[in-house]
């Protein structure tokens, strides 16, 4: 009579193709979040973008840029950037001033990490916009 059963070497492959499996959803959990962070770079580089031009044409009066603490103004379309950034589940922290703006938003894929825009410069900060600027990495 003959037992009906798996052997040990099938059973390794089983398992290890559900580890392939696993190790490549986790990877696609990981790329989502990277799309996310990319898509608010881009949105506050686009914002800093429209802001030159402003300032540009408003003799380096950025006042204008911001109609609150946590969102663009109407000014160009800015609107748009800060409720993309928002769907993409960043925080928009928006300045301005007569001489200068300062726009951040947390990183999805590291809280404690943010992405800031000045008149200046752009590039990952440690805390958000205060006071105007960034304390940049």
């Amino acid at each position: 009579m003959k037992t009906r059963g798996f052997t040990l070497i099938e059973l390794l492959i089983v398992i290890s193709i559900i580890g392939i499996l696993a190790e490549t959803m986790i990877g696609f959990y990981g790329m989502r979040d990277d799309a996310r962070d990319s898509r608010i770079i881009n949105a506050l580089g686009q914002a800093g973008s429209i802001a030159n031009t402003i300032g540009a044409m408003n003799n380096n009066n950025y006042s204008g840029v911001c109609a609150d603490a946590s969102s663009f103004s109407e000014i160009e379309g800015l609107n748009l950037l800060g409720e993309d950034i928002e769907s993409s589940g960043g925080t928009l922290v928006c300045q301005s001033s007569s001489t200068g703006y300062c726009f951040s938003s947390h990183m999805i894929t590291d809280n404690s990490k943010h992405y800031c825009v000045t008149r200046i410069r752009s590039g990952y900060a440690n805390n958000p916009c205060i006071n105007m600027t960034c304390t940049f990495d």
